[in-house]
């Protein structure tokens, strides 16, 4: 019975620590067979971004797509500073010709008999 009961616990054990040790056997392989660099521009669970470092428990990602702008001001006033900030923002990457990509399908409808 003594058995059984250090069996189960053991399997308990190892169920919970199931997915930590996955993902520290993970981060060992990323630290040991270098797939990526700091610096490299990587996508990683359905984000992308560049390397900044990788340590044995996470790699950290700067993207440039999640940012946000926040700007301060008084209540009457921050609707119009908000709008004026958005608007400044995406003047200046037009002008630094800085675009972002956005998930889009095209969906062309044709006529039957049509010659497009």
């Amino acid at each position: 019975m003594f058995a059984a009961l250090i069996a189960a616990l053991g399997l308990a054990i190892g169920l919970a620590l199931q997915g930590a040790l996955a993902n520290f056997a993970g981060d060992v392989l990323i630290l040991t067979f270098h797939p990526f660099r700091i610096g490299d521009l990587v996508e990683i669970g359905g984000s992308t971004g560049v390397v900044e470092d990788i340590q044995l428990v996470n790699t950290v990602l700067i993207s440039s797509v999640n940012f946000a702008v926040r700007p301060f001001a008084r209540i009457e006033h921050y609707w119009d500073v908000y709008f004026d900030v958005t608007e400044q923002v995406k003047t200046r990457f037009d002008a630094e010709g800085i675009s972002f990509p956005y998930p889009q399908q095209d969906v062309h409808v044709l006529q039957a008999g049509s010659d497009s």
